[in-house]
């Protein structure tokens, strides 16, 4: 079982150094690393090309679906994880994946996250965990994937690329693939699968505490007409 890690970069040079580095240190490591850069114009490239088993590719049309998408397309493994570039793995990650992916039935898994650089991160986390993993997923009759934390099989990827959309300003993008991926089997919570992300972008726009419970919503109704 091949394992692709998909990496979505825009101007992420103070981060990408300490999830390439989660990479490196996986027990078992992944077949493959791509990086999208989807126009940086920092010094993130410059980084990740001092990481020599890193595939860099380029996405000119700005936005994380489409970069997801170039990072899905490209790859060759059977499972594609998705990650951001803030976030940073845990030691076995790889290999509670590939366990997890065993099972013909799973398409797709995810796991919960821990915010790094805030202060209160254990109940701030808890409690974003919760909503994500426990709440939302009673409206969906599911569990949603975390699009900082996640794989899903790349056979199931071929089967939905052309349904999903890809206008970010008009959905929330995990919730969107996740919608897509559930038809097709089972979706798995694996505790095992832990993961460190930012708070930045709640940090530096506490407008989004609004703006993205708004995008789950129109996913929401989207999914449901």
């Amino acid at each position: 079982m091949k394992v692709s890690v998909i990496i979505p970069v825009y101007n992420e040079e103070k981060y990408i150094g300490a999830c390439l580095d989660s990479l490196r240190n996986q027990s078992e490591p992944p077949d493959e690393i791509i990086i999208v850069d989807n126009n940086s114009t920092d010094a993130c490239t410059k980084i990740i090309r001092l990481y020599k088993e890193v595939i860099l590719v380029k996405e000119r049309i700005q936005g994380m679906s489409p970069a997801r998408n170039k990072g899905f397309n490209t790859a060759t493994g059977d499972i594609l994880v998705r990650i951001d570039a803030d976030t940073r793995l845990s030691p076995d990650w790889i290999k509670y994946v590939k366990k997890d992916f065993q099972k013909a039935h799973v398409v797709g898994v995810t796991g919960p996250t821990i915010f790094y650089d805030i202060k209160r991160k254990v109940p701030i986390s808890k409690l974003h965990n919760a909503v994500y993993f426990k709440v939302l997923p009673k409206f969906y009759g599911y569990i949603l994937l975390m699009g900082a934390n996640m794989a899903i099989r790349k056979t199931v990827w071929e089967k939905i690329r052309n349904e999903i959309c890809n206008d970010d300003s008009k959905i929330h993008e995990d919730i969107e693939i996740t919608t897509h991926i559930a038809e097709h089997g089972k979706i798995v919570f694996d505790p095992h699968l832990k993961a460190e992300i930012s708070a930045r972008r709640l940090m530096k726009h506490p407008y989004s505490i609004v703006e993205y419970p708004l995008r789950w919503a129109r996913s929401f109704a989207k999914d449901r007409l």
